[in-house]
This record gives C-alpha cells, structure tokens and sequence, in this order.
C-alpha cells in the first residue's frame, strides 16, 4: 500500500533527506528502485574522541539494541 508522494521514510530521531516522487509514475519507479535495493545511501555520522581516518565503511548488520530497544546498533548475532 503505497502512500502517494513519499517514497522513502526516515527513522525516528534521524535526519536526512527525504525521497518524494512528483506523480503517480516517478513514485512506483522510485519506489521499486529502494525496493530492489538497488538506491545507493550514504550516511555521515558524529562521533566523539579520536578518529584514524577521515572516512570508511561499515559493512554489518543493523538491529534493535538489546540494551536500549529504541534504538538500532550494529549487531554480531543477526537483526
């Protein structure tokens, strides 16, 4: 069920850029394109102490944490 318009959501207590389709042709288009997962996201983080480099990548499983279950963490035992 899509909803006319918005294509793709943020999560709560997150900001960014939120994707908006103009008509009915460019939201299915853009829609099936984050569903095929084939939408390339970027995400920029703040972090606090002392950083080796200037950028990199994560590549890991996200899931609820198990401490504070609002939140998403980068989990070692699956989503």
């Amino acid at each position: 069920s899509a909803r006319p318009g918005i294509v793709h959501r943020l999560d709560r207590f997150t900001s960014g850029a939120m994707v908006v389709a103009k008509n009915d042709l460019a939201h299915w288009r853009l829609a099936e394109q984050f569903a095929q997962r084939r939408t390339d996201k970027r995400y920029i983080a703040i972090v606090e102490g002392e950083v080796g480099s200037n950028q990199g990548r994560v590549d890991a499983a996200i899931g609820r944490d198990p401490q504070h279950r609002e939140r998403m963490a980068v989990r070692t035992d699956g989503p």
